[in-house]
């Protein structure tokens, strides 16, 4: 239960991140909006952080369940 409380908060502390956008946003028509999220580090590496923090939760919490 403290894993899904912990990832709510940072999801939630990550809310004003997602809100900063920047020139050229929608107005991609070619459909490489992936690409853009992925290759530039203003958006890869919030993502990788996010990625790793989900991946840490769902391991303590896959421990905590093992435990009991």
């Amino acid at each position: 239960m403290a894993a899904r409380i912990a990832l709510t908060v940072a999801w939630l502390l990550c809310i004003p991140v997602l809100a900063a956008a920047h020139p050229g946003h929608g107005l991609d028509p070619s459909g490489a909006s992936l690409l853009h999220y992925v290759a530039e580090p203003e958006h890869a590496l919030p993502l990788l952080g996010a990625v790793g923090a989900a991946a840490v939760l769902w391991s303590l919490a896959a421990l905590s369940r093992r435990a009991d």
